[in-house]
């Protein structure tokens, strides 16, 4: 596998904060949904490897917790979600942490985060999931946005028995959480701005930075396209 790379020229607030922070060597988000087979132990390598020879600093999230939604959502019980997603979730963790320990460059300051320890008890999370919640309650294009979002990571996978339209109302809460972490994330960090590495597009977070939802565009928090 080629080592990745930064698509460029794409345009809106969104991208232009990602590229700034591309260039000035700043912060990148790695998100690794737990239960997509795309995190292979090659794909985190590759990953892991580019963003610290570009970045400064990387925090790479593997929650447990958001993802419990997606499986419960699916047609597992409370705890058989929990217990799937967990364990997806140590894997996932594991792999990156072998990565971290046979990396070459550790001028990079690199980090695993705890979602139950460093992000949920913050109240600058709290805060923005709470305004996440509330534009998904009164924003009609933002919730059909959302829901359509989650459409498709749910669709061909649910259990039969599962009614569809239920199922996406409990799987948006992950799309929810990660949403509000990322718009706070220079403030849980303390650092000016923050970039999510991806490796496809991701328009609901592209349009709520850009101000599509409620004219707030948001200049702290970009996106890098990564493959």
């Amino acid at each position: 596998m080629t080592m990745p790379s930064v698509t460029k020229e794409l345009k809106g607030a969104v991208f232009e904060t990602g590229y700034k922070v591309f260039e000035e060597k700043g912060l990148a988000i790695i998100w690794m949904s737990v239960g997509n087979p795309y995190f292979n132990p090659e794909v985190i390598k590759n990953i892991v490897e580019f963003c610290s020879k570009k970045f400064s600093k990387i925090r790479i999230l593997v929650p447990f917790e958001p993802a419990q939604y997606t499986f419960q959502a699916l047609g597992y019980n409370e705890n058989k979600a929990k217990r799937k997603t967990r364990l997806n979730s140590n894997r996932l963790k594991n792999h990156t942490q072998r990565v971290l320990d046979q990396i070459k460059n550790k001028s990079s300051d690199i980090k695993i985060i705890d979602w139950s320890e460093d992000i949920l008890p913050k109240e600058e999370y709290k805060k923005s999931l709470k305004e996440i919640e509330t534009l998904y309650s009164a924003n009609k294009l933002f919730q059909k946005d959302c829901d359509e979002t989650t459409e498709q990571v749910l669709k061909d996978k649910t259990k039969e028995d599962v009614d569809f339209e239920k199922a996406v109302k409990i799987g948006v809460k992950y799309l929810l959480e990660e949403l509000a972490f990322v718009l706070t994330s220079p403030l849980i960090f303390e650092v000016s701005k923050t970039a999510y590495v991806y490796h496809h597009r991701w328009p609901i977070y592209e349009n709520l930075v850009n101000g599509k939802y409620d004219k707030k565009v948001r200049n702290d928090v970009g996106f890098l396209l990564v493959k």
